[in-house]
């Protein structure tokens, strides 16, 4: 049986950050090793002009020069460090600030791969569902569009409307109002 005793390690032998936790072994006890802005740093670089990492140190079969970034069944950039997998977006924040964001990271265009530092902000979970693609209006049984805005945990009902275009219209009149700067309007693909 393995005790989390990090405090009998010598404190060279820990990396300390708010980043998820990765276990390794040492001797009798389990100890928790984390990655920090400075470790990140020793085995890539950050661009933040394209968004892309880049391996700098070589290990396992990845060399380097290479791009680490995979991307997940869900659209975002993931990397494997050791045999933990971050998301890019997490990892540019550390890597720019020092620190992992306190709440989420928001892709403000929407796109999840797009990484670039200028892409980029904090957000809460409420923020970051505010500036999801999809939102605003749907349509009913009866064939009409049925508009509505989400603020905080209520729902506000806009009104029932003849197209599409008018939900989007109402929804659109609103949006700034509830959902400030992380306001974001469904791009037409009609």
């Amino acid at each position: 049986m393995y005790n989390c005793v990090a405090d009998r390690v010598a404190p060279e032998n820990l990396y300390t950050s708010r980043l998820p936790q990765i276990p390794h072994l040492v001797s009798d006890y389990m100890v928790i090793v984390m990655l920090t802005q400075s470790k990140l740093k020793e085995l890539m670089t950050y661009n933040p002009e394209t968004g892309l990492f880049t391996r700098i140190k070589s290990y396992h079969s990845n060399k380097v020069g290479t791009c680490p970034d995979k991307i997940n069944s869900k659209g975002y950039c993931e990397i494997s460090i050791g045999s933990k997998k971050y998301k890019s977006h997490r990892l540019a924040w550390l890597y720019m600030t020092g620190d992992l964001p306190e709440n989420q990271i928001d892709h403000i265009n929407g796109i999840k791969s797009d990484n670039r530092w200028v892409n980029l902000r904090q957000a809460t979970n409420a923020e970051n569902c505010r500036n999801k693609k999809k939102k605003g209006f749907c349509v009913t049984r009866s064939g009409s569009y049925q508009a509505e805005i989400q603020t905080g945990d209520q729902r506000i009902y806009l009104g029932t409307f003849k197209t599409r275009e008018e939900a989007k219209e109402a929804y659109a009149k609103v949006m700034h109002k509830y959902h400030g700067e992380f306001a974001r309007q469904e791009e037409d693909k009609h």
